[in-house]
């Protein structure tokens, strides 16, 4: 019996929807070659457009609605009149806090075809897989706005770094090195965040040294990277700090910790 996968599909605003469409496309595509499995598709409404409309970005028992679906495929969220914190705490965290979905995974791969900014840096040689912690850090919300519009008003955005919530993701980050038989990076700001990084730090070597089965050094080289040069564009730290991790690790996998950008002075 074919096996089928229910799929909870959140198109999105702007250009989601089309950019879901196509990877719809490809998905069914890839059912109907493998041939053992298909995809049932149950598309909900929720985003910015909604929001304007009902006032909320989801329906108020959305995770009841979604928590028995294999997947959820969501598409890119926002719209002009809806401020970013609303469309991302509204929706995004929402549906990650709620079902606890603390690991984000990126692989990063040169495409064939794909022009490389390094050089003489073949395809092979970037494969590399990005694991961030996603539901604690400047995630956890948690923070305070005094004396709002007044002349004296201060803001508070204070990042969150549970013994639990690192432990699990570093772990996580172990375990996929393991399995893969590749090496494991971690990228921190210690030097500057005296404490949030120095207890990663701290915790990534305590995983690795407690000889659990799963999290072992045999997997072999474990690098602890720090980004020292503070001069990245905002926006552009991610794909400068690859690049960086790519020279330096060759096909290793990069578990990152929580990486602040800062603007270039002037």
């Amino acid at each position: 019996m074919m096996k089928k996968y229910r799929i909870a599909v959140i198109p999105g605003d702007g250009i989601g929807p089309e950019v879901v469409a196509e990877g719809i496309k490809v998905l069914n595509k890839v059912a109907e070659l493998d041939g053992s499995f298909e995809f049932e598709f149950t598309y909900f409404p929720w985003g910015c457009e909604y929001y304007s409309q009902y006032g909320k970005m989801m329906e108020d028992d959305g995770l009841e609605q979604l928590k028995d679906y294999d997947a959820i495929y969501l598409g890119a969220v926002g719209y002009p009149g809806v401020p970013d914190h609303i469309s991302l705490w509204e929706l995004l965290l929402k549906i990650r806090k709620g079902f606890d979905q603390y690991v984000n995974l990126r692989p990063i791969k040169l495409l064939e075809g794909a022009p490389c900014p390094l050089k003489d840096v073949s395809r092979e040689q970037i494969d590399m897989l990005v694991i961030r912690e996603n539901s604690e850090g400047e995630y956890a919300g948690a923070g305070d706005w005094l004396f709002k519009d007044q002349p004296h008003e201060v803001v508070l955005q204070t990042g969150v770094f549970s013994r639990t919530g690192v432990e699990r993701i570093i772990r996580y980050g172990y375990e996929e090195a393991r399995k893969q038989g590749k090496s494991l990076t971690s990228i921190s700001k210690g030097n500057a965040l005296n404490y949030s990084m120095v207890f990663w730090d701290q915790v990534f070597e305590e995983v690795g040294t407690k000889g659990e089965p799963a999290c072992d050094l045999l997997i072999g080289r474990v690098v602890q990277y720090h980004i020292e040069n503070n001069l990245y564009e905002q926006g552009r730290i991610n794909q400068n700090m690859l690049a960086a991790v790519s020279r330096l690790a060759g096909n290793d996998y990069a578990i990152i910790g929580k990486v602040f950008s800062i603007k270039r002075p002037k």
